[in-house]
């Protein structure tokens, strides 16, 4: 059985590389094409079957760096999971579906 996931999924991290002390306010960045220079985690849902990113006038994504180098990282996803459903105790039974994140 399958079930689709609207989800926004939120990262943060630090990398040094990315500090300025002299950047008074966080830099927000919503175009891809910035967001695809700077280094982001890989995020595997190993048991997904089918994904794809929202695009509705613009990427639904936000990346936001602070003077020290932190990182955040939004962006909106829509996922189609697969989820092995065990009917032995129906119409009583009840399902767990489940989402499983791995990284590299």
């Amino acid at each position: 059985m399958d079930y689709v996931v609207d989800l926004y999924l939120q990262q943060q991290w630090f990398d040094s590389r990315l500090a300025n002390a002299s950047r008074v306010q966080p830099v927000t960045y919503n175009d891809r094409k910035n967001i695809q220079k700077v280094w982001k985690p890989d995020v595997i849902f190993t048991n997904s079957k089918d994904s794809s990113f929202h695009y509705i006038t613009l990427p639904n994504v936000l990346m936001r760096i602070d003077a020290l180098g932190n990182v955040l990282y939004i962006l909106r996803l829509k996922i189609k999971f697969d989820c092995m459903m065990d009917f032995f105790k129906f119409p009583m039974d009840e399902q767990t579906c489940t989402m499983e994140l791995s990284t590299c």
